[in-house]
């Protein structure tokens, strides 16, 4: 089984994840040796990076075993900050792998140890905009992929006092190549053109409009 010790680690550490709801997650050893001999299946944590696990579960539905893939985040805190100067929204454009294009989106970033979310709000806010004189305020909670992945995010309202941007590629994986201010009507023909399809964005703009009290 591939580190099926980190997989126990984890049951420790979030057993909220672990526990019974509508699936039961098996945990006998015995059970898990015998399904991977006659599936070929690996169960346990099979890859795993500074930013995530991707872990494959054997679950129980009503007798039935199966496996079921799932990313768990290795970092708690992830944030994402919808810049906003009178009214108007700061979005930056990052190219992102995994869907090889470029994007025009909100700043967020993983969670950092020993960082509130509020303080990472700031830092990120900092590192891809050069915003570092705005209000942070909590606006929100989203799943990142309920059907992927345990992950969720805070999503923040950042009240932009000044502008004066400036970006710091300093992920490896990083790459951004402007940042810019757009008017709502700007927006809302962005969104309908599917020139802007980022989830973080969309939920926080709507947030944003849902309670403009913030």
């Amino acid at each position: 089984m591939k580190n099926w010790h980190k997989y126990l680690e984890l049951v420790r550490q979030r057993p909220q994840l672990f526990t019974k709801e509508a699936l039961e997650v098996v945990l006998d050893e015995k059970i898990i040796s015998q399904y991977e001999k006659d599936t070929g299946r690996q169960i346990g944590v099979i890859y795993e990076s500074p930013w995530r696990y991707l872990v494959v579960d054997l679950v129980c539905d009503s007798g039935n075993l199966f496996a079921y893939e799932r990313v768990i985040p290795a970092r708690l805190g992830g944030v994402a900050i919808l810049p906003v100067y009178n009214d108007n929204v700061v979005l930056i454009r990052e190219y992102r792998h995994p869907v090889n294009q470029w994007r025009w989106e909100i700043p967020r970033g993983f969670g950092t140890v020993g960082v509130s979310a509020v303080q990472n709000a700031r830092k990120e806010l900092f590192e891809e905009t050069g915003i570092n004189n705005a209000t942070i305020t909590h606006i929100g909670i989203i799943d990142v992929d309920s059907g992927l992945t345990s992950d969720q995010v805070d999503l923040f309202l950042a009240k932009v006092k000044k502008i004066d941007f400036s970006v710091e590629n300093k992920e490896e994986c990083e790459r951004i190549e402007a940042v810019k201010l757009f008017t709502m009507p700007e927006i809302q023909r962005m969104i309908i053109d599917h020139e802007i399809v980022d989830s973080f964005t969309l939920s926080a703009l709507y947030t944003w409009k849902l309670h403009p009290q913030h």
